[in-house]
């Protein structure tokens, strides 16, 4: 058939009174073909190509009270690929799920939730039509703890008095781990570097947390005042 190649806008374009000999052709002679409509059609095409974009899950996630889930909501995979014409896939950075919400959730999630190209060509395929939710809930409690403060790289030659000397810490876990947290898993720290070369008169407290299982942790307090003793 006779076509017109347009590559600006990569199109293939068939014109009928070009191509009528090669329909009759090959629908044979006992055919007689009157006319063809319609008499032009715009063929678009272009290089077959794949991108792997992450999946962002759409999704409102409530626990019930007292429940939590300490990795949060995992998604597999968590990306996939986008198949079709390099011009088009190269416009899409990452694919979403279709909403999806969930309430008063008190045990473990594991849910298949389909993917949607929002806005993009029907000509475009997904390596995964769904995906995979899943988390481990719950039940969560609160903890507190009395955390002495530690002062670093405080010069030889300085002296200083500071208030408070402990920080009262909230942290948040799950209740079957609440047994095993012990005070040596948090550090409360101010850096004398902070303060040596400002009119600050207080520092600004850092807390570290060195076990996973605890989901969250804050402090009571924010500021630890100073002066130099002479």
């Amino acid at each position: 058939m006779e076509t017109i190649t347009n590559s600006k806008d990569n199109t293939y374009i068939w014109l009928a009174e070009k191509g009528t000999y090669d329909l009759k052709q090959q629908l044979g002679q006992m055919v007689d073909i009157v006319s063809v409509k319609p008499d032009t059609l715009v063929l678009p095409y272009g290089i077959l190509s794949f991108k792997k974009v992450p999946v962002v899950l759409k999704s409102k996630v409530n626990y019930a009270s007292g429940y939590d889930a300490l990795y949060g909501v995992k998604i597999r995979p968590d990306s996939v690929k986008i198949i079709g014409a390099e011009q088009e896939i190269s416009k899409i950075d990452f694919v979403e799920t279709i909403p999806f919400d969930l309430n008063e959730v008190k045990t473990n999630i594991n849910e298949i939730v389909s993917l949607e190209l929002l806005n993009a060509s029907e000509r475009l395929k997904l390596s995964e039509e769904n995906i995979k939710i899943t988390a481990e809930v719950e039940k969560f409690t609160e903890g507190t703890f009395e955390i002495p403060i530690t002062i670093l790289n405080i010069p030889n030659n300085v002296e200083l008095n500071y208030f408070p000397k402990h920080i009262k810490v909230v942290y948040y876990l799950s209740l079957k781990d609440y047994k095993n947290i012990k005070v040596n898993d948090f550090r409360v720290e101010c850096n004398y570097n902070d303060i040596s070369k400002t009119e600050k008169s207080f520092f600004v407290p850092k807390l570290i947390v060195s076990s996973d299982k605890v989901k969250s942790a804050r402090m009571k307090q924010n500021k630890v005042e100073y002066i130099f003793i002479k």
